[in-house]
């Protein structure tokens, strides 16, 4: 009974999940009942947020000023992220997002804004409003009047007795103010001295006193036009900043992204969808079929919590999807192939389907409460596309094992009361497959049909081989390349992107390298570097103050240039970029070890926890180092470099190397504490790695399917990411298998 009830409830989650899930079109002409409820009256408003990368726009870092002794940085960064919300919120920017980034910056995203130069100063500024008397002995005393003392501030437009139009803003100052601002106006009545009203470094109004004013009312004027003086008028009334800020990076970032790399991901996703349906049928029959319905579960909940928690996606969300995606199946995998096991064994399906979770249960905890661990630091210690990465990699992992215990388990558990579903064959499993002895059961199993392979014979190969493939990687990054980075006067031949060595980088449509050459060279930019690229002419240089940028953006335009993108990023940005990736990699290293050494705690001496986590960790430094090799590599022939996306790659294949590998030495653990009997600890490495080889095909191809689909079709933007991300798999699963395993066997002979 309690099993009907969760799968009730189970169903109801999935059928909400599915209308929340629909396109907001879809959902208002399927489900017009619904229209009267608040909760949906909330959530068939919402749309999936699109990222900068998939939608364009803008992108604004401000980094805070604060003094050697502060010691509440937190709040008062966050009161800077609120004060900062409600600027952007004035202008009338749609879907923007402001948030804090690290303990020092605020990043401010315009979806949609091309050129934010505009707001680009009024959002940062500090909006400090200070009001100063000048004496005739030009004595400048501050009468300690802040925007604070204002009761009232009014921008405004009247017209003066010539017909012309004046833009002013009118105050009136409140409590003690008023008297202060009396006195200093009486004291002022004529004499040669001004009372000077300041926002920031801005004079509002510096002029001499007629008659004083004793009601603290006055007005300023000057503006150039309504807009300015209304932005001015709103800053002064929101207060000033706690701290300074200094606008530390910039981007404009073109939309052409968004609808190739949102199609084709759909599309990929469809045709990987497609292929692990027939996989799974093909495999485990009538498993499959409640395989089928829980993937179908896990996309419709991702995407309805997406809408509902206000997920912003970005190419790196993606990236982290697909692998949730790839994971998801694994779990699917690990329990339909653990039933067939106990099938085998001449277990009852019932008793399979019990036992078959509950051996697979440990392989499915440990490997995504590591990639937990990998995506929760990712978070706390990544940039933004790293954030966006990790959001929707935690959150789909969470779904999976949502969807993987409280429905596969139970649906399965369900069905096997039925005397149809006890069936053996639905589950693709042939009556001489069935043995009533254990031993010949597990031989079976074990040889997987008679074959063993014995795959540590060559683990000395497969070392060699990785290690030749290291002192390759070395010798592309010591030997010069073309377009690579100088340490001093040398030339490596590792080629940086703007994130990594700071400056700014445009992207030019329908002018030539020549034409956009001389603009550049006239505005007498340093370090200039001007290529022709896929999409158009690329030119990068030195860091640019905000009028010059405004000036050669006018002059390209004049030009019939179009601006496609332009990335500002300063130098201590880029160095904390780098810092956070390695200390991102390490500490989530030293976390992942922790936790192996104690989730493998009850392996049998002399075997060690210890060494599965290590183990672990030279896989997947392994992998990060063979990834960066192969990136290497691509940057020999074409036109690409260092960059975000690649650290999106590169993270993204952390995780699946550390879940691969758990999956792995699970099955390693399986067997030491059952205490199987075996020749040797080799024998051991080579049958639990063979009982695992099909398992890790399929997650790897499935994967591969959707990245595969994205090279051959993407956009240049994404194809080299997937491409990436393809290689990365490879040397995910390479490495659990052949190089995890290999420590493993060389830390136990050390014993």
């Amino acid at each position: 009974m309690k099993r009907s009830w969760t799968l009730i409830l189970t169903g109801i989650v999935v059928l909400f999940a599915t209308i929340i899930s629909l396109p907001i079109s879809e959902s208002e002409k399927t489900f017009k009942f619904l229209d009267n409820q608040k909760f949906w009256q909330k959530i068939k408003s919402k749309n999936i947020n699109q990222g900068l990368d998939l939608q364009g726009g803008s992108k604004l870092i401000y980094k805070a000023i604060f003094s050697e002794k502060e010691d509440d940085k937190t709040s008062k960064l966050d009161a800077i992220r609120s004060k900062i919300e409600t600027r952007v919120n004035r202008f009338g920017f749609a879907e923007t997002s402001v948030y804090t980034v690290g303990t020092e910056k605020i990043a401010v995203e315009l979806p949609g804004i091309d050129d934010p130069d505009s707001a680009m100063q009024e959002i940062g500024r500090t909006g400090e409003f200070k009001v100063y008397k000048y004496t005739q002995g030009k004595e400048l005393i501050d009468l300690e009047i802040t925007g604070e003392d204002l009761k009232r501030i009014d921008p405004q437009t009247i017209q003066n007795q010539d017909g012309s139009v004046e833009n002013i803003i009118s105050f009136e100052f409140k409590g003690q103010a008023v008297q202060k601002f009396a006195n200093a106006t009486q004291e002022l009545v004529g004499t040669s001295g001004t009372i000077i009203i300041m926002l920031d470094d801005q004079i509002l109004f510096n002029g001499t006193v007629s008659s004083a004013i004793l009601d603290g009312k006055g007005q300023m004027s000057g503006f150039k036009s309504k807009s300015d003086s209304v932005l001015t008028a709103n800053t002064i009334e929101d207060g000033a900043l706690p701290v300074p800020l200094t606008l530390e990076a910039t981007s404009q970032i073109s939309a052409k992204l968004g609808s190739s790399a949102v199609g084709l991901s759909i599309i990929a996703g469809g045709i990987s969808v497609t292929i692990i349906v027939l996989l799974l049928l093909w495999m485990y029959r009538g498993m499959g079929l409640i395989g089928i319905f829980d993937i179908f579960s896990y996309l419709v909940i991702t995407i309805s919590l997406y809408k509902i928690l206000g997920v912003t996606l970005t190419i790196s969300g993606i990236a982290g999807y697909l692998l949730s995606i790839g994971m998801e199946v694994d779990t699917n995998v690990l329990f339909f192939s653990r039933v067939k096991e106990e099938l085998r064994r001449g277990k009852s399906v019932k008793l399979s389907i019990k036992d078959g979770f509950g051996s697979a249960w440990e392989a499915i905890k440990d490997s995504n409460i590591s990639a937990i661990i990998l995506g929760t630091i990712l978070y706390y210690f990544g940039t933004t596309q790293v954030k966006g990465f990790a959001s929707t990699l935690v959150l789909g992992i969470l779904t999976s094992m949502f969807t993987s215990i409280f429905q596969s388990k139970i649906l399965a558990e369900f069905l096997s009361e039925f005397k149809f579903f006890q069936k053996k064959s639905l589950f693709g499993i042939k009556e001489s497959e069935i043995s009533e002895t254990n031993e010949k059961a597990e031989k079976m199993i074990s040889e997987e049909k008679g074959k063993v392979f014995d795959i540590m014979k060559f683990s000395k190969f497969f070392v060699i081989f990785s290690l030749s493939f290291t002192i390759l990687t070395i010798g592309l990054l010591i030997f010069p390349a073309k377009n690579g980075e100088k340490i001093g006067s040398y030339q490596t031949g590792l080629p940086l992107g703007i994130e990594f060595k700071g400056g700014t980088e445009i992207l030019v449509e329908n002018l030539d390298e020549k034409s956009l050459k001389k603009i550049l060279n006239d505005a007498k930019v340093e370090s200039l570097d001007v290529t022709k690229s896929s999409n158009g002419i690329l030119a990068k240089f030195e860091d640019i103050s905000s009028e010059e940028k405004t000036s050669i953006s006018e002059i390209i335009k004049n030009n019939g240039g179009k601006i496609v993108s332009w990335e500002s990023i300063g130098g201590n940005l880029s160095k904390e970029i780098v810092q956070n990736s390695l200390v991102t990699i390490g500490i989530s290293s030293l976390f992942i070890v922790v936790y192996l050494a104690f989730s493998f705690r009850k392996v049998p001496k002399p075997t060690t926890p210890w060494q599965f986590g290590i183990a672990t960790i030279v896989a997947l430094l392994h992998d990060l180092v063979a990834l960066f090799g192969f990136y290497l590599i691509l940057t020999r022939f074409f036109d690409i470099k260092f960059d975000s996306l690649f650290i999106t790659a590169f993270l993204t294949i952390a995780g699946f190397s550390t879940s691969d590998t758990i999956v792995v030495f699970d099955r390693i653990r399986e067997k030491l504490i059952s205490k199987e009997s075996f020749a040797n600890f080799k024998d051991l490495l080579n049958e639990a790695i063979s009982n695992i080889l099909a398992r890790s095909l399929l997650t790897g191809i499935s994967s591969q399917i959707v990245l595969l689909t994205l090279f051959l079709f993407g956009v240049s933007e994404t194809a080299f990411f997937s491409l990436t991300m393809f290689a990365g798999i490879i040397f995910g699963s390479y490495s659990s298998i052949f190089i995890a395993t290999a420590v493993l066997w060389k830390l136990q002979k050390n014993k």
